[in-house]
């Protein structure tokens, strides 16, 4: 038997063992010599490219010294922006090839691209000498890439190994400082905000080292001249015989308003008259300071009091008495004793604020000290005290304090200046008068009514005694209740300014007397009377209402409110609903993420609940442990904002204007004990014009961020500043198709992002073909147009079909452009087959809002609700019982083309995010339908996100808020926007402003400063073009006509007619325009008066004859909204513009003119003159 086979060892054979690598040796790639496993600088770029998926680069030739050499442009171009083109190019030509142009150029681009990475291992000569030289430079620390970098070629003779090595490197030079544009721009802006920060330092450094004043008391400045006296007298006396020296010095001291006695007594007695420092300083020490001219004066400041003898003991006793304590009080009674109010006037007021409010803070204390020094003056001097009208809403006197304000503003600058003290919430405003040497004092508790009551007022100054000050300050008073219910502020701070120079009155000014009617019935009661013990005196009383000034009394007030809810059937049935939403399930996440963080970001699919929700999660926190809490959400709608607070309201059981409020344009709906306040955009950008760091909001929440209008750009940007500054404020943005990552990039990597899944049922969703098929419609249909009678086939067999929503069991939801498409709609539906099914209601911005609430109404039993709606019913508002939602896929847009400055409202297609919000409103209650009336080609084709509103509107009113709120340089702000806009498009906007005189250049023409007429523009409620015009109708007094103009533009034109009636149309309007000049504007203002005036039974029949020709039905609304917006406006006029009656020493209020004809002259010349 043999033997049997070795056994192999234990392994296997590795894949390609035994055969044999060989090497190609070296090639030519590219005009270089290299080895296998190099790479020339080209190939390395190529590669590079490939890695990043960037496109190739390109190799353009460029002009070289001579036409026997070489230069090349290496080009990297970016997909979305040619400014982002990377070029990269050397200032040496080459003699050698054409490719070794190339690499150089190459070895550039590198260089800026990676310019860390070892390539020499890779290069071949003698390209590596050169990248090796290159990172040699980087790595000195002048070196700057792309102004002195690289290394150039070296000749052709030293392209061997040895002449690399032992040759000279010649160094490169790009023939650019930047590669693309974008950095040029972006360094220039740096070194712009470096400039103007260093500008700010300088600015803040001189503030900061202003010279300070300090003042001696009479006292020691009487024990100072009499020393320098002594002194003075044992001096000779110096350059008195020098009449040239006498004659300078007479008429400098006659310049600086010294009396001719003085300047007499001087010449005679001062020792030296060679110094004019001697002079002055004899004069200060020998004239009585009462007579020294303004500036000399030290006169003016409460400094020392000293009492002997009976007084001293008195004001001991009355200091003991008051609790007085000189650490607390001295500031509090200085400031007061400053105003001509007595020491022992102020004891008197301290003594009865510590007995109504013990252990009080100081603030509170002062703040009661002041108001009883104010009625104790109102006493004294009998100030008449109107009876109140009563009934305003805070919000209506807040309003018109802050338009009053605006105007004080506008007239003194910065003198008026407004102080709100947080813990009391005391509205403070402060005017310097008379060269800044008087102060006038509004003082405003949290309960006052101005201007329907007299305020409280207080007034100091340098060259009156307190004897006057009081009795200037009583006639004010006095003058201020015969002002009643008007602006007061300017009528006063004109009248002190002439009271100041009368006579001084002789007789002080006596407060805390007693009541001679109340002494003399105290002195006939008899001693055992029962109420005898009664009418001793008594410490007063203070009635402290809660208010918003006392937010611990607020807090507990809503607390027990909240307290008596839990037990109510109402609440907790409503809390059961609430807590079936997926937003509720992370209502502790969401407080904790905002305790943690100053910015949350919320992507809440729709149907979640987060806009109604998440609100009230946290007024839930705060209430019940009784902690303040300010809630703004922001609406991008006002329909938006009014619907999701009654709803919100009606969750909590309450009435809208309690702990939930709304503000929009021209309607608020609030109260002190309001916490949560749902507003549009524009409106908190108006908060922020008074108010620039929110003080007391404690969170604002930004609804539907996703829709990127303008607006909420323009926001975002002041609140990221805003958020540095104040770091107890609380954002959070929240939307259900927002692009996350843009915005966690723009407020910090760190920024939470919580992601809420949707409560919606399943929506089907068909496309153009499926409805071709199941309406039957053979007829070739366009994506392009609206095929109206598509939509009413769609609607016919909907309402047929029980199954699909219609026949009653729900309604439906079809999306138009506008509002013309609108009405067509509806009027095709109304002559349909099931015109006696359906009940079709309009919705869209343009609507008065009893009307746009109809479309939560129910349908009445046995027909189907069909709303016809922009893009309005998108986001925000929910419609419950939507079912079916038929979408056209457009939306009308405003465009805006920045060289030409025009705007255009185009229609445009919806993006993908916007028709999928669009789905979504139909599965709330059920499962829905949604029926696309384009094809899925076309779906595709859409945008994915809508484009932001700032980069297709005009920036001009944007740049003038900017301006307004001192947010810095307006291209600075906008540049670090969340998607900024275009550089040419922010220049054109400055440009228009610059033009129509609302921004003005400074001195070193680089930045924009903002004029008396742009501050004016920027705080009414309208087209900064418009809002000239309105301003040159106040001055040239035709304010009705112009104002109605601008009404009628701010809404839609009544001048719309059907196709079918336009030339009927047109002969009526020329009808009309025989009766006014041949104007369309006065012709819009002429049918808006004629239409106002009458009856509402004659605009019936007037409808009936007229207006159904020349007006659009919907249309006859914008006419009524003109009207409305008409009275808003006068009225804001009223309030705000009250500079211009300044001009009419009547004090006459904005006038109305009555003649039409003179009305026409001015406003003629007011529109030309105001629009050039």
């Amino acid at each position: 038997m043999s033997a049997p086979p070795p056994r192999k060892p234990r392994g296997h054979r590795q894949k390609g063992a035994g055969t044999v690598a060989t090497s190609v040796g070296e090639q030519i790639r590219q005009g270089v010599l290299c080895k296998e496993w190099q790479r020339t600088p080209m190939q390395l770029l190529q590669e590079y490219c490939r890695s990043v998926k960037r496109q190739p680069a390109h190799y353009h030739n460029a002009q070289s010294d001579s036409e026997h050499t070489f230069r090349v442009r290496c080009v990297l171009s970016d997909a979305k922006s040619k400014d982002k083109d990377l070029i990269f190019c050397p200032t040496q030509s080459v003699d050698t090839t054409l490719d070794d142009a190339k690499h150089c150029a190459a070895l550039l681009a590198l260089l800026h691209l990676e310019p860390s990475r070892p390539h020499e291992r890779k290069l071949p000569d003698p390209y590596r000498e050169m990248w090796l030289v290159l990172q040699e430079e980087q790595k000195q620390p002048a070196f700057k890439p792309f102004k002195k970098s690289a290394a150039a070629a070296p000749d052709a003779s030293s392209s061997s190994d040895g002449d690399a090595a032992h040759g000279k490197v010649v160094v490169l030079t790009s023939d650019r400082a930047f590669a693309s544009k974008a950095e040029y721009t972006q360094s220039k802006l740096s070194e712009r905000e470096d400039r103007n920060r260093r500008q700010r330092s300088r600015e803040n450094r001189d503030r900061a080292n202003i010279p300070v004043q300090v003042f001696m008391s009479q006292k020691a400045r009487d024990l100072v001249e009499s020393v320098l006296a002594d002194v003075d007298n044992s001096l000779d006396r110096v350059g008195h015989d020098d009449p040239i020296r006498l004659a300078q010095v007479s008429a400098t001291l006659t310049a600086m308003g010294f009396q001719p006695m003085h300047i007499q007594a001087v010449v005679d007695r001062c020792p030296d008259l060679t110094d004019d420092t001697s002079v002055l300083d004899w004069l200060c020490l020998n004239v009585p300071e009462d007579e020294l001219p303004k500036g000399f004066n030290p006169n003016g400041t409460q400094l020392e009091v000293v009492g002997y003898g009976v007084v001293a003991k008195a004001a001991k006793a009355l200091e003991a008495s008051a609790a007085y304590d000189p650490a607390l009080h001295d500031a509090v009674i200085d400031q007061l004793t400053a105003c001509g109010y007595s020491r022992g006037d102020c004891l008197r007021a301290l003594e009865l604020a510590n007995a109504a409010l013990p252990n009080a803070h100081i603030l509170d204390v002062e703040h009661e000290i002041k108001l009883e020094l104010s009625r104790q003056l109102r006493r004294a001097l009998s100030v008449r005290e109107p009876d109140s009208a009563g009934g305003r809403s805070v919000e209506e006197l807040e309003e018109a304090l802050d338009e009053e304000l605006m105007v004080m503003e506008s007239i003194y600058d910065d003198k008026c200046t407004k102080t709100v003290l947080s813990n009391l919430n005391v509205r403070q405003i402060s005017m310097l008068l008379l060269d800044d040497t008087l102060e006038l004092v509004f003082y405003l508790p949290p309960e006052s009514q101005y201007p329907y009551e007299v305020p409280h007022l207080f007034l100091r100054a340098i060259a009156i005694d307190g004897v006057n000050l009081l009795a200037v300050t009583g006639q004010l008073l006095d003058l201020a209740s015969k002002l009643y219910g008007e602006p007061m502020m300017y009528e006063l701070s004109s009248a002190v300014q002439g009271l100041v120079h009368q006579p001084k009155l002789a007789k002080p000014v006596e407060l805390f007397r007693e009541d001679p009617v109340a002494t003399s019935a105290q002195q006939k009661a008899p001693k055992n009377a029962p109420n005898a013990k009664k009418s001793k005196a008594k410490p007063r009383q203070f009635n402290r209402t809660p208010h918003q000034g006392d937010p611990r009394a607020m807090n507990k007030q809503l607390y027990d409110k909240f307290q008596q809810k839990l037990g109510n059937d109402k609440y907790i049935q409503m809390q059961q609903t609430r807590a079936k939403l997926p937003a509720y399930q992370e209502r502790e996440t969401i407080v904790s993420l905002l305790e943690t963080n100053q910015v949350v970001l919320i992507s809440g699919a729709t149907g979640c609940g987060k806009t109604t929700q998440v609100p009230q999660f946290l007024l839930d926190h705060f209430i019940p442990k009784q902690q303040t809490c300010n809630i703004i959400c922001t609406q991008p709608r006002r329909l938006a904002a009014i619907g999701v607070a009654t709803r919100v309201a009606h969750e909590r059981t309450e009435s809208i204007g309690e702990s939930v409020g709304y503000s929009i344009r021209m309607e608020t709906r609030r109260s002190p004990e309001t916490r949560l306040l749902f507003c549009t955009t524009g409106v908190l950008l108006r908060r922020l014009l008074q108010d620039p760091v929110l003080e007391g909001v404690s969170h604002i929440i930004v609804d539907e961020v996703h829709e990127r209008n303008v607006d909420t750009d323009f926001l975002l940007s002041i609140l990221r500043d805003v958020l540095r500054q104040r770091t107890d404020l609380r954002l959070l943005l929240m939307s259900a198709t927002m692009n996350t990552s843009l915005f966690v990039d723009y407020f910090g990597t760190g920024t939470p992002v919580l992601s809420i899944p949707g409560f919606t049922y399943p929506v089907t969703c068909h496309y153009l073909k499926h409805v071709l098929d199941v309406t039957g419609t053979t007829d070739k249909v366009s994506d392009d147009a609206i095929n109206y009678r598509l939509v009413v086939s769609l609607v016919e067999y909907l309402v047929d079909t029980g199954d699909n929503g219609g026949a009653g069991e729900g309604a439906m939801l079809i999306f138009m452009p506008g509002v013309q498409e609108i009405k067509s709609t509806i009027r095709e539906l109304q002559q349909s087959k099931v015109a006696s099914a359906l009940v079709a209601y309009p919705l869209h911005g343009a609507l008065p809002g009893h009307e746009q609430s109809r479309v939560f109404d129910g349908a009445p039993k046995g027909k189907t609700k069909v709303i016809v709606s922009t893009n309005v019913a998108e986001t925000s508002i929910t419609i419950d019982d939507i079912v079916v939602v038929i979408d056209a896929g457009k939306a009308k847009e405003m465009a805006y083309d920045a060289i030409n400055r025009r705007s255009i409202l185009a229609e445009q297609w919806v993006s993908q995010a916007a028709a999928d919000q669009r789905k979504g409103r139909a599965g709330r209650v059920r499962p829905g339908v949604c029926y696309r009336l384009f094809s899925t080609k076309q779906f595709h084709k859409m945008a994915p996100q809508p484009t932001p509103e700032i980069h297709r509107v005009s920036l001009e009113p944007l740049c003038l808020q900017i301006q307004a709120l001192e947010l810095g340089p307006i291209d600075t702000f906008l540049a670090n926007a969340i998607e900024p806009p275009s550089p040419d498009a922010v220049q054109s906007a400055i440009d228009g402003l610059i033009e129509m005189g609302a921004l003005v250049r400074d001195n070193s023409n680089v930045q924009v400063q903002l004029t008396p007429l742009g501050a004016h523009l920027a705080r009414l409620p309208m087209d900064a073009r418009m809002a000239k015009v309105v301003v040159f109708g106040c001055i040239l007094r035709c304010v009705d006509p112009v104002v109605t103009i601008a009404a009628a533009l701010s809404s839609k034109s009544p001048f719309v007619s059907a196709p079918d009636d336009r030339s009927k149309g047109d002969a009526l309007k020329k009808q009309w325009s025989d009766q006014v000049p041949t104007s369309d504007h006065f012709l819009l203002w002429t049918v808006v008066k004629t239409f106002s005036a009458l009856s509402k039974s004659l605009r019936r029949s007037y409808n009936l004859s007229f207006l159904l020709h020349i007006f659009s039905q919907i249309y006859i609304f914008s006419i009524l909204d003109t009207a409305i917006y008409h009275s808003c406006y006068i009225s804001f006029l009223e309030s705000y513009i009250y500079i211009f009656s300044i001009l009419d020493t009547a004090r006459t209020t904005v006038c109305r003119t009555r003649h039409w004809r003179r009305s026409w002259t001015c406003a003629t010349s007011t529109w030309s003159t105001a629009r050039c």
